[in-house]
């Protein structure tokens, strides 16, 4: 069972629910009243078709958001056959590098986006590749020197903070980087049985990344020099994340809260770049970088790194506010419901 539905699972036990794990079709179902409510890994019935669509639709997304007055990153974005007849110098004027490009549709944890490119090759070189696997394309501005943050939200409130780095290592004065990052896998082969971390890939963003530090994998770094592998700070690639619980601005929930109110989503991981998310943003540089309609729960449940976060039974207790009295009536008539409406009053 997925690490996420594994959560869903519990937390619905724990709250009485009439839930059941189908292994077959890898789906969960928890019934209220005459309701079905499925679950798929980190895909929740919380949220409205149309609005998951455009969420999933990176530039039609951005330009929602800029439209309602949100800062986005400057974005174009193109198709395969667009790519055949203009050149890339025409598709992507007035943007500045550096660059990120992505597929313009979500690939999932940061696959196939190559951020910080500096020049029209590297560029050029990144989109004959993708565009072997997608049909659209999205290149925007990239933000550099700002923190980078998972903002989870629900309905009027920030419900979770994580903040999330690239990829490193620590240098041990001994081992070369490409050393390092071996002894790092092994460890993160460990960690992956119970929190959410991938292994160190070397791809083409890590050898940007050393370039750009004068390093190769073969340097030694000094002891307890931190080296940066990647700029993508997705734990798909290798990233790390230190969860800050709840702890945000008052004023940024308003920002955030509106924007999830744009897009038309009740449930949302806002990807943001900021000076400081406890900063106000009406008095600093920030920015929406994406919306994520089945953002990753276990970073806030079971974080490496900080606060945890009791995000899913919030999640659930959405779906029993829909049906109160039905949900009432079942733990009287299967629970002992005085037990679990303890456990409701205390997980709000």
């Amino acid at each position: 069972m997925d690490r996420n539905m594994r959560l869903f699972y519990q937390a619905a036990q724990q709250l009485g629910l009439m839930v059941k794990y189908h292994a077959d079709i890898a789906y969960l179902s928890i019934i209220l009243g005459k309701k079905n409510y499925y679950f798929h890994r980190t895909i929740t019935p919380l949220n409205k078709g149309a609005s998951i669509f455009i969420a999933k639709n990176k530039y039609k997304l951005n330009k929602i958001l800029e439209a309602s007055g949100f800062p986005v990153p400057k974005a174009v974005a193109f198709t395969a056959n667009d790519y055949e007849e203009q050149s890339l110098s025409d598709l992507i004027q007035g943007l500045r590098f550096p660059l990120v490009a992505k597929p313009m549709t979500d690939s999932g944890r940061g696959t196939e986006v190559l951020c910080n490119i500096k020049n029209i090759n590297t560029l050029s070189d990144h989109i004959e590749r993708m565009i072997q696997n997608h049909s659209c394309i999205q290149v925007e501005e990239f933000h550099q020197h700002f923190k980078e943050y998972r903002i989870l939200v629900l309905k009027k409130r920030v419900i979770g903070v994580v903040e999330r780095f690239g990829a490193s290592v620590i240098g041990d004065g001994k081992h070369s980087i490409e050393e390092l990052i071996a002894k790092s896998n092994e460890q993160r082969a460990q960690l992956s049985l119970t929190l959410t971390i991938s292994p160190l890939i070397v791809d083409e963003e890590y050898m940007d990344c050393l370039a750009e530090q004068n390093l190769t994998l073969q340097s030694i770094p000094d002891l307890g020099e931190k080296i940066r592998l990647c700029y993508t700070v997705n734990t798909g690639r290798g990233g790390e994340i230190y969860s800050h619980g709840k702890q945000i601005h008052p004023l940024n929930v308003e920002y955030l809260c509106r924007a999830a109110k744009t897009i038309g989503l009740t449930y949302v991981g806002l990807d943001v770049i900021c000076e400081d998310i406890n900063l106000p943003f009406n008095q600093t540089n920030w920015v929406i970088i994406e919306a994520n309609f089945n953002p990753d729960l276990t970073i806030h449940e079971i974080p490496n790194r900080g606060k945890k976060a009791k995000v899913i039974n919030k999640l659930l207790l959405q779906l029993i506010y829909r049906h109160p009295f039905s949900y009432v009536y079942h733990l009287c008539m299967h629970s002992r419901w005085s037990i679990y409406i303890k456990m409701i009053f205390c997980s709000i």
